[in-house]
């Protein structure tokens, strides 16, 4: 062997472009060690300096960079080449993403809406309906009405529930009304005088035959102050605010020339606290004078 032969072309501008349009990609070359390199191209350097391979680098959202070494004949790193590539299928990435989010927004959307349709015709709607009917039957004064019952699910459950709610009050309603009267019509026609007070001792019935004895007027009376209605009788009134501190007794009380054997009860509540009173005074006149008498 004498020697070697070597073949050579200059790597200029020109035979860059050529590689260009071969590839039908921007193809940029710098040479190692130039002064003023880009600053891409500064940091790929560093990179594949370190040992590698190639360096991808993305310069926008839609072009990407590749960077690698070309080496001269003796293996030394010589060319920095650069060659841009568009970024489709990231392009592509992003469009199906958004069009994905778009149909996720649209199809919530859309369910929410008929969610929201079927809410209002088979809850809200009903709920309405029902509040109105036990609207309608709380201002009506009685306890006849009744709700409409649709369907078989729980809102029907709920509104037969109410229903029999209903009929249970009404007929608990009905027996105190026939109460009432059954004691009014006896307290009416005895020698009694009865009446029930609220906790400050305001009078909240007043009832008996007693009353014309006594010339007092139930009707007036109801809500009065019952230290202001038996003001003329201070050992009723006394005695009234006695059993307002919870005690139960008995006495006798003489008004002009009646005698009442009366008795006194505190009402108190479910948690005990006191409520109110209930007296009850009996005429037993005619009975003290045959008593004397005798």
């Amino acid at each position: 062997v004498r020697g070697s032969l070597i073949f050579g072309e200059f790597l200029n501008t020109a035979k860059i472009a050529q590689f260009s349009d071969t590839l039908g990609l921007p193809v940029i070359g710098h040479v190692i060690g130039e002064t003023r390199l880009p600053q891409d191209f500064q940091t790929a350097q560093t990179a594949l300096m370190n040992g590698a391979a190639t360096v991808a680098n993305p310069i926008s959202a839609e072009q990407i960079a590749g960077y690698t070494l070309v080496n001269d004949i003796y293996d030394k790193p010589a060319l920095l080449l650069r060659v841009d590539m568009p970024r489709d299928i990231t392009a592509q990435g992003q469009a199906s993403l958004t069009l994905f989010l778009g149909l996720l927004l649209f199809t919530g959307f859309v369910f929410g809406a008929l969610t929201l349709l079927l809410l209002e015709r088979l809850v809200l709607s009903r709920l309405t309906h029902l509040s109105a009917d036990v609207s309608r039957i709380s201002t009506g004064g009685t306890l006849t009405g009744r709700v409409q019952v649709a369907g078989d699910d729980e809102l029907s459950r709920l509104a037969a529930g109410i229903n029999t709610m209903l009929e249970s009050l009404d007929v608990a309603q009905n027996r105190q009304r026939d109460s009432d009267l059954r004691l009014r019509s006896i307290v009416a026609g005895a020698p009694l005088l009865l009446w029930t007070t609220d906790a400050e001792g305001r009078l909240t019935l007043l009832e008996g035959k007693s009353l014309q004895t006594l010339g007092i007027d139930a009707a007036a009376s109801l809500g009065r102050s019952a230290g202001e209605v038996f003001r003329n009788i201070p050992q009723l009134v006394s005695e009234i605010y006695r059993a307002l501190k919870g005690e139960e007794f008995s006495t006798l009380v003489v008004v002009k020339d009646f005698t009442f054997d009366t008795h006194y009860v505190a009402a108190r509540g479910l948690d005990g606290a006191i409520t109110g009173m209930v007296g009850v005074a009996t005429n037993i006149t005619e009975r003290v004078m045959a008593e004397e008498a005798l």
